[in-house]
């Protein structure tokens, strides 16, 4: 993958710091704009809707995995110590997942 000058502590929490940042965007503006449109986002539907936003979320994953096994140089061992060519991807298509 390549880095582009982001460093690798930035990367491992790019999740904590969305949360920080999106969970209170939610609580203030979201929530309350469902319920002024007469959209009742009760518990279940947060927790159903998270559900499917964290399926999604996998099968990107998935999908972003499989293109860098299959672009890398190495196949299906890019930690292998004697691989020098990385996948050309972005090491910033892995925040979708």
């Amino acid at each position: 993958m390549e880095l582009h000058g982001a460093p690798n502590d930035l990367i491992n929490n790019i999740d904590p710091i969305a949360l920080v940042i999106f969970i209170p965007i939610a609580d203030i503006f979201l929530y309350p704009g469902l319920e002024r449109l007469h959209i009742r986002f009760t518990p279940i539907k947060r927790i159903a809707c998270g559900f499917a936003m964290a399926s999604a979320s996998m099968i990107t994953a998935c999908v972003v995995q499989y293109y860098i096994y299959k672009l890398g140089a190495c196949g299906y061992y890019p930690s292998d110590p004697d691989c020098e060519n990385q996948a050309p991807i972005n090491v910033w298509v892995q925040t979708l997942s």
